[in-house]
């Protein structure tokens, strides 16, 4: 479980290191409307080992890129990370 978390973090850092190293965002996968991996949950890759569709109202924005995810928890997860 822990293994789970610590690269789930990791993922997560080297993935803002790489936002934050380039000055667009041509590089990430977004679709027409700037929202990432069009649509799904990036936690429950992790956690869950399939791909979810995450919910509107479980919206992340983050340099102007939004991150949907499937649940208020996974959500959660991404906000701690992200905090600045």
């Amino acid at each position: 479980m822990m293994k789970k978390y610590f690269f789930l973090l990791f993922f997560f850092s080297v993935f803002i290191q790489d936002i934050y190293s380039q000055s667009n965002t041509t590089h990430l996968n977004l679709n027409s409307k700037n929202i990432a991996v069009d649509g799904y949950d990036l936690v429950s890759y992790f956690e869950e080992n399939k791909a979810v569709l995450g919910k509107k109202n479980f919206k992340y924005t983050f340099e102007g890129v939004n991150y949907y995810f499937a649940s208020e928890k996974h959500l959660k997860r991404i906000a701690v990370l992200l905090r600045p």
